[in-house]
């Protein structure tokens, strides 16, 4: 077996993460993940797998700060990474404001008073 440079095993496990997603992960090769690299498919390292997008691709940065974010919440984000998105995105941290959709369905739902 040749060795594997640090991209080539990122790329891997981000390979790994998806098809765990999308169910299609061999059961197999799941718990041996498990039992080898504890955390494989946690927040963190769903964080240090996933590639920065361009700045020009909005959505994809966005989810990119949400994968990001929610490592933070879970107390695993990659060490210097805080900085950096404070550095790119101040404010990412906060918890995102409901999209346009969102506010408009929500004005759609009648407001009743409680009857006692």
């Amino acid at each position: 077996m040749s060795e594997k440079t640090e991209e080539e095993l990122t790329i891997w496990i981000k390979e790994q993460i998806d098809a765990y997603d999308a169910g299609t992960i061999d059961p197999d090769l799941a718990a041996h993940l498990d039992a080898e690299i504890p955390g494989w498919n946690d927040a963190g390292a769903r964080a240090r797998v996933t590639p920065e997008p361009a700045v020009e691709d909005t959505e994809a940065m966005a989810a990119w700060i949400e994968i990001n974010r929610v490592a933070h919440v879970a107390g695993s984000l990659p060490e210097g990474r805080a900085e950096y998105l404070d550095s790119i995105a101040p404010g990412w941290s906060e918890a995102p404001a409901a999209d346009a959709d969102e506010v408009e369905a929500a004005s759609d739902v009648p407001v009743t008073e409680p009857t006692d």
